[in-house]
């Protein structure tokens, strides 16, 4: 059984730059894809977390960074470049593909911060992100929208859902994801979360209080200062497995009772809806008490990650799967739907990005890549 526990999260400052910044670069040398966050949806209760924000230690140990082209040489000064800008700058050159949730925020927000000024179109701002990212770039809200069809999209829902199911399939020994993480000394630097398996459900409780606030079940927010209702994950994707668990109760019920009748056996009573003796349900729960702070960046990073990879293994063909283990060419698993489409609020169509035939990419973005690539060449 798979179980998500003590994943480690590691606050990088300035202070332990220097001691995490060669195991980075290593990571994102030897990845095979990875998944960002940025914490720029906006969404939840911002003013909690920001009550909570100790901004004298952002101001004394934050990576700085600035937005627009680099900063060069000034006169006689010659400015360092950020730390951050060369981490990213590390990730363009190893052109490995990048993984997102609701990732259009996130993508401006990274090229504008981090890479070169926006360019005044966006259709060269997307002919742009088509060499900056060559092997693609992924968003699991898209993903749990139009391609899986998740019973809703936002990243604690899509998470959970791909933790249950990946469950399930270990469970019946099908193809799954592991979860295994590098170790890390016991330090104030580094902090772990988690999600387990904790109990099992009753396919009998029909306990429905308080019951689940609708439009949190399908976005993830809820405006009312003083709702009522539940805004648990867990309690709605429960809700969820038992309708499964008693459907799938009644499916097999019924080929049973088809077989008989088709053996001229006397046919099988069927079932009492509220038998809870055959599909205990595992329910998955936060591993760390509610107190603690529950929306860490490198977390949510995690989510995303790990519901790509769910995504991509629930929907490959067996075939595919077993020559992965030969070949260990986990792009050939990758349908041409996931690609290059990013989410967007309110629209009924993602928004592809791919070069047109009648945009160019910008001069900012011409000039940066020939600098990046030629101090590639030469180291």
């Amino acid at each position: 059984m798979t179980c998500i526990q003590n994943i480690p999260i590691v606050d990088v400052t300035q202070k332990n730059l220097s001691t995490y910044r060669a195991g980075l670069e290593f990571a994102i040398q030897n990845a095979d894809f990875i998944a960002i966050d940025l914490e720029l949806s906006g969404l939840g209760n911002r003013g909690s977390l920001l009550a909570k924000f100790d901004f004298n230690r952002q101001y004394e140990y934050g990576l700085p960074y600035y937005r627009g082209n680099d900063q060069l040489e000034t006169g006689k000064k010659k400015k360092e470049a950020s730390p951050l800008r060369q981490l990213v700058t590390h990730i363009i050159q190893t052109k490995i593909p990048l993984v997102f949730h609701n990732g259009l925020l996130d993508i401006v927000f990274l090229y504008h911060h981090f890479y070169a000024e926006l360019p005044s179109k966006f259709s060269s701002f997307l002919c742009d992100l088509t060499e900056l990212f060559p092997s693609g770039v992924f968003d699991t809200k898209y993903l749990a929208e139009f391609v899986i069809r998740c019973g809703a999209s936002f990243l604690e829902y899509v998470f959970k859902r791909s933790v249950r199911d990946n469950e399930e399939q270990a469970a019946q020994s099908r193809k799954h994801i592991e979860v295994s993480c590098p170790t890390h000394a016991t330090s104030s630097e580094v902090v772990t979360r988690g999600y387990s398996t904790s109990r099992d459900l009753d396919l009998s409780c029909n306990d429905d209080f308080p019951p689940v606030c609708l439009k949190y079940s399908a976005y993830g927010f809820c405006n009312q200062a003083k709702c009522l209702l539940s805004h648990s994950v867990d309690r709605m994707l429960d809700k969820e497995d038992i309708q499964r668990a008693k459907k799938r109760i009644r499916r097999d019920k019924s080929q049973n009772n088809k077989r008989a009748k088709t053996e001229n056996a006397s046919p099988i009573s069927p079932p009492e809806e509220e038998s809870v003796e055959e599909n205990p349900i595992l329910s998955i729960g936060l591993a760390h008490s509610p107190g603690e702070d529950s929306n860490r960046a490198g977390f949510d990073a995690f989510m995303t990650g790990f519901t790509f990879a769910h995504f991509i293994v629930s929907q490959a063909r067996v075939e595919d799967l077993d020559k992965l283990h030969e070949s260990h060419d986990w792009k050939g698993l990758i349908k041409e739907s996931f690609i290059n489409h990013l989410f967007l609020s309110g629209r009924s169509q993602p928004l592809v990005v791919q070069k047109s035939a009648f945009a160019k990419t910008s001069k900012q973005h011409d000039e940066k890549m020939k600098r990046i690539f030629n101090k590639a060449d030469s180291e």
